[in-house]
C-alpha cells in the first residue's frame, strides 16, 4: 500500500470515525462505485450521464468489439466522456493504459455512426429496467430537445471533442506527467482522477478524489468559440439544408408552409444549433412536436407528446406517420424517430401534410 495516512469523519452526534487508507477490493468494485456515483470523477465540471459500462469498441466499421471501455458518459454539453479504471496495483496504470485509451478514442471517433450513442443509451436503460426518455429528462430537463442533444454528441465525437479520464486509487508520477502533457497538446480534454479509497468500521467507505491534468496552460486552451451560430431559422436552413440539394429544399418548403399555416414558429437551440424545432403555443405553454435536423432528417417528437397526449392516440399517430412516409428510424412511439426530409416530395408530401397538420394542431390545442 502506497500510503498509510488516515482521515477522520465526525458524525452529527460528534462521534469520530477513523478511516484507514486501503486498497479497493477489486477493479470491478471501483467501477461499480463510479457507475453509481459519477460525481466522484467529474472534477466539479458538471453532472455526467452514464451511457454504458463495459462498452465494446471495434477497430472496423462493421467489426465486432475488439476492446471494452470501462465507462462511457456524456456531459450536459453533449461531450462524450471515456473512462478507464485501474487499481494502483495493476502495472498497466503507468504507461500501457495511455495507449489503451488512445486506441479507444481513435476507433470510437472513426467507426461510431450517427445515432450510435443514443441507441446504446436506450439499450442500456431498457436492460436496467429504466425508461430512456425519463432518464434523459431528469438529466437535461423536460423541455430539452433530445434529438438535438444526441446530434451534438455525434458532432463532438466526429470532431474529437472528448474527455478522456484515467481513474485509479493512486496515480503514479509517470502517468500524471503524461496526462498533463496530453491535456495541454490535444483537442480532447485529458485528465486523471486519483480516487483515494478509505475504509472504516461497520463497512463505512470514503472516496477522496484528486484531479490531475488541469494545468493553467490546459485551462487557457479550453476557451472555445461556437462552431456556428444562426441569427435566424432562414439562415440555419440556408447553411445546413440548402447544400443537401434541391430535393431537400423543395421538401422543406412543404413543411415550412404548414408551420406558417398553423401559426407555429421555428426555433434554433442556442447551445446545440443541431436542429430547427417547430414551436407552437397555447397561452404561456410551448410545445415542440417535430424538428428538422441539420443532417437532413425530420424528427417527430413522440417523447415530448407524452406530456400532452395519452398512449393510445400517440401510438395511432405513429402508425399514421409510418403509413404516410414509410419506415422511421426506430419503432419507439414514445421516443424521437426520424426519416429523410427528401421523402416529402410528390405524393408522400400530401400524405405527410395531412398527418402532420393533425399532429401539430393536437400539440397546440392540448
Amino acid at each position: 500500500m502506497a500510503s498509510q495516512q488516515s482521515i477522520f469523519v465526525v458524525n452529527a452526534d460528534g462521534e469520530l470515525t477513523k478511516m484507514r487508507a486501503a486498497l479497493p477490493p477489486s477493479e470491478n468494485s471501483l467501477q461499480e462505485l463510479i457507475q453509481r456515483f459519477p460525481d466522484t470523477i467529474s472534477g466539479g465540471n458538471g453532472d455526467l450521464l452514464l451511457i454504458q459500462r463495459e462498452h465494446p469498441i471495434s477497430d472496423a466499421e462493421s467489426g465486432a468489439g475488439r476492446w471494452s471501455l470501462d465507462h462511457l458518459f456524456v456531459t450536459r454539453d453533449a461531450v462524450p466522456v471515456l473512462v478507464e479504471v485501474k487499481r494502483a496495483a495493476d502495472t498497466r496504470i503507468r504507461r500501457e493504459v495511455v495507449g489503451q485509451m488512445l486506441d479507444y478514442a481513435a476507433n470510437a471517433v472513426a467507426y461510431w455512426p450517427n445515432g450510435r450513442v443514443a441507441q446504446i443509451f436506450a439499450q442500456s436503460c431498457e436492460k436496467l429496467g429504466f425508461d430512456p426518455d425519463e432518464q434523459l429528462s431528469r438529466f437535461l430537463g423536460s423541455d430539452a430537445d433530445y434529438s438535438a442533444f444526441w446530434s451534438r454528441v455525434d458532432d463532438n465525437f466526429r470532431a474529437g471533442r472528448l474527455k478522456l479520464v484515467f481513474v485509479a486509487d493512486q496515480i503514479p508520477a509517470e502517468l500524471a506527467r503524461i496526462v498533463e502533457f496530453m491535456n495541454e497538446q490535444m483537442i480532447a480534454d485529458v485528465y486523471a482522477v486519483e480516487l483515494r479509497y478509505f475504509e472504516g468500521d461497520g463497512g463505512l467507505r470514503t472516496l477522496v478524489p484528486r484531479i490531475i491534468g488541469a494545468t493553467e496552460r490546459a485551462n487557457a486552451k479550453r476557451i472555445v468559440t461556437p462552431l456556428y451560430s444562426a441569427s435566424s431559422p432562414s439562415e440555419w436552413f440556408e447553411t445546413w439544408i440548402a447544400p443537401l440539394g434541391e430535393d431537400y429544399t423543395q421538401a422543406l418548403q412543404h413543411l415550412t408552409s404548414l408551420v406558417d399555416e398553423l401559426g407555429g414558429e421555428w426555433r434554433i437551440p442556442r447551445k446545440t444549433q443541431g436542429s430547427a424545432g417547430v414551436i407552437v403555443k397555447k397561452g404561456e405553454q410551448e410545445r415542440s412536436p417535430l424538428s428538422v435536423q441539420k443532417q437532413g432528417t425530420v424528427c417527430i417528437h413522440f417523447g415530448n407528446a407524452k406530456v400532452w397526449m395519452d398512449d393510445e392516440p400517440r401510438k395511432a399517430f405513429f402508425d399514421r406517420f409510418v403509413s404516410a412516409v414509410g419506415r422511421l428510424s426506430n419503432n419507439r412511439d414514445d421516443g424521437y424517430p426520424s426519416f429523410p426530409l427528401q421523402r416529402l416530395n410528390g405524393e408522400t408530401a400530401a400524405a405527410f401534410i395531412t398527418v402532420a397538420r393533425d399532429w401539430i394542431k393536437a400539440a397546440k390545442d392540448s
